[in-house]
């Protein structure tokens, strides 16, 4: 479970810096919850290996500009 704050303490940054960055190029999420919400949500409620596996696909599916299906929240 430690691990997890990492990745919850990475999230956070990515939001800071990465998440600006992104909508300063016009690239916008399209899906609720965002991925970053996501991975948050997933982060706090699974173990590791799930959490990353379900917060991996949602980033695979949900790219902007892709019309793929929307998975819920975890």
């Amino acid at each position: 479970m430690l691990i997890n704050y990492g990745v919850i303490f990475a999230i956070h940054i990515y939001r800071l810096i990465g998440s600006p960055i992104m909508r300063w190029r016009n690239v916008r999420c399209l899906r609720t919850p965002t991925c970053s919400e996501f991975g948050l949500l997933a982060f706090k409620k699974y173990p590791f290996r799930k959490a990353l596996r379900i917060t991996r696909q949602r980033i695979k599916d949900c790219r902007a500009g892709t019309t793929r299906g929307i998975i819920d929240f975890p």
